[in-house]
């Protein structure tokens, strides 16, 4: 063999796996550009007008204006995007995309640390995010912005089993400064302070501070101080049914035959059902501090995603999207507990179905599908618990 050719084949397999990664990035991303001519319904119905009304309220002048339903970070990103002579479509799609890589960088991080500083897990892990079909329908395909929130919300998670606390809330003030949907992390956050008890409650004001740090372009052109927030108080307030094509446990009471009639008629029931999500919260909560489980590195993310996961299943008004942040942080526990690769089949199955209800409108969530749900969180509890109590040395 040739001088040059032993010097290439020393360098391929001294530099495989960046490699694989390298080779993995740039097909991920063909894959996504080729996605970027679908127009969904969503994208023509709403986000394109909300562009298009931005430009006409003078760019970044129109955030003195709530338009849309989407947060102010996320109407400020949108007004400076309006200055760039590009279609509005795929401007939505690379915002989102760039963030499929912050995505799957922070999860690549995680499993790196979680298990030994394993780099080819770690990019094992962020090439299985890259190419989670949820991923690449959400952002190149449907144009959506969960892999923003949900990028932020990881990177939280990454620098808290860093121990870095204050670049951890600024994070996650990020991903609430994106979307609601980023609170379905608080109730983790608020059980790791009481039972780890190495950071100040103080750290939490960092949250609100970070949502209006980002409004400050927005409040300079006239917005109020409380604009960071009221846009969320309307969606919580414009919730009129109990489940969004989201297969939660309300979706056990839908009626095949006139399925939004019957949502309408059990919409009385949205309070009691957030009473109840909060009580299961609190069960799980209980049991945890009884069985005296830590808050780990490992356990962090066992726990951040049954809390999450316990959050959509059981509140009302829940969209198919909602369930993203968990089904990313399943990824993550397949390297831990790797039996949860079959109900994390599942839930994304699960999940494909119900974004293909709203992009191309083939079926309807049915009570079935539910059950399906309810049973893969079933399973999730039951690995997670057995895991968290052997890790204390408890009886599973």
């Amino acid at each position: 063999m040739p001088s040059f050719e032993k010097k290439l084949t020393a360098f391929l397999e001294k530099n495989i796996i960046f490699i694989i990664l390298f080779v993995g990035i740039v097909l991920s991303l063909v894959a996504r550009i080729s996605s970027f001519g679908f127009i969904s319904d969503d994208m023509r119905g709403f986000l394109v007008g909300w562009f298009g009304q931005i430009e006409q309220l003078g760019k970044i002048h129109a955030l003195d204006t709530q338009v849309g339903n989407y947060s102010v970070a996320y109407q400020t990103l949108i007004s400076i995007m309006t200055y760039i002579p590009v279609d509005p479509v795929i401007q939505y799609k690379v915002l989102s995309v760039i963030f499929d890589y912050s995505l799957a960088a922070a999860a690549g991080l995680i499993v790196y640390e979680l298990k030994d500083k394993n780099k080819f897990l770690g990019v094992l892990a962020s090439l299985i995010v890259m190419y989670s079909p949820l991923v690449i329908i959400n952002s190149a395909l449907w144009g959506q912005c969960d892999s923003i929130y949900s990028s932020f919300a990881l990177w939280s998670l990454y620098f808290f089993i860093k121990k870095k606390y204050p670049v951890t809330f600024i994070m996650y003030g990020l991903s609430c400064a994106f979307k609601l949907q980023a609170v379905f992390l608080l109730p983790f956050f608020l059980f790791a302070y009481l039972r780890k008890k190495d950071f100040s409650l103080l750290y939490f004001l960092i949250i609100p501070a970070v949502m209006e740090f980002v409004c400050i372009p927005a409040m300079i052109m006239g917005r109020g101080f409380k604009a960071a927030f009221s846009v969320y108080f309307y969606q919580t307030e414009s919730c009129d049914k109990m489940y969004f094509n989201y297969p939660s446990v309300w979706s056990l009471f839908s009626d095949l035959k006139d399925v939004y009639r019957s949502i309408d008629y059990i919409s009385s029931l949205k309070i009691a059902a957030v009473i109840l999500a909060f009580v299961v919260l609190m069960l799980i909560m209980a049991f945890l501090v009884i069985k005296d489980v830590k808050i780990d590195s490992v356990n962090t993310f066992l726990l951040s995603f049954v809390f999450v996961f316990t959050c959509v299943l059981f509140l009302p008004g829940m969209h198919e999207r909602y369930g993203f942040l968990y089904e990313i942080i399943g990824i993550i526990l397949i390297f831990v507990i790797p039996k949860t690769l079959w109900p994390l089949i599942v839930i994304t199955a699960l999940s494909c179905m119900t974004y293909g209800i709203s992009l191309f409108g083939n079926i309807a969530v049915t009570p079935l599908m539910g059950i399906a749900n309810i049973l893969s969180y079933a399973v999730y509890l039951f690995f997670v618990f057995n895991r968290v109590l052997k890790t204390n040395g408890a009886e599973s």
